[in-house]
């Protein structure tokens, strides 16, 4: 991923809730859920945006935590939730989805997307997205979806890279290979922390417990 360029972008946002057992095969009573509001600004396909879901949430519950979504703008909005409207609140994240990085084109080393500390919503890039897939052929939702679970790893752990996996600051060529067979993944260290960020409904707000 070409995130280098935009650390300054990356924020963090601090949750508090009890301590999980660090196993990620965590049983059903011990996991938490996360709501993820999506405002499709870019229009993509409702296939695409379905395997965005579908992706993204195998990863996500990976880490032990259950995943729900909800769709707020786009084609495949028949009718509005609720929550879309709603205030954002413990255990949710907004993941916005914007035609490309402001002012900017699509090309070498621009971000995939952005995490964003005052709003705590997650930006995705969809031209830049587009051109890593096309450029390592991969299927767009693929690399969009990894692209989305790496920006909500910062909302839960920081603004800080690890030297592999998911939440390195660079994939290469042997990451965007792993997307593909789903082997590119969180640390036992990282999902473990991110049990402990992600709250269960009737918690206090995640504005409230940002850092």
């Amino acid at each position: 991923m070409r995130y280098a360029a935009i650390i300054g972008f990356l924020a963090a946002i601090g949750v508090r809730c009890a301590q999980l057992p660090a196993s990620p095969a965590a049983g059903p009573a011990e996991e938490r859920t996360l709501t993820i509001i999506v405002h499709d600004y870019a229009g993509l396909p409702d296939a695409t945006l379905r395997e965005l879901e579908k992706t993204t949430t195998a990863v996500l519950r990976r880490t032990g935590a259950q995943v729900d979504w909800v769709v707020c703008t786009g084609r495949q909005v028949r009718s509005r939730p609720a929550l879309c409207d709603a205030k954002l609140e413990s255990g949710r994240a907004v993941l916005r989805i914007v035609d490309r990085h402001p002012g900017k084109p699509a090309g070498e080393g621009d971000p995939l997307g952005s995490a964003e500390v005052k709003e705590g919503y997650v930006t995705l890039f969809a031209a830049e997205i587009r051109r890593a897939a096309a450029e390592y052929r991969l299927p767009v939702s693929s690399v969009m979806a990894y692209a989305a679970v790496h920006e909500i790893g910062h909302l839960l752990l920081g603004p800080e890279h690890s030297r592999r996996g998911i939440m390195t600051a660079v994939w290469d060529k042997g990451d965007y290979r792993r997307m593909i067979q789903r082997s590119l993944v969180f640390s036992n260290a990282e999902a473990a922390r991110m049990r402990q960020a992600v709250q269960t409904p009737g918690d206090s707000s995640i504005a409230s417990a940002r850092r």
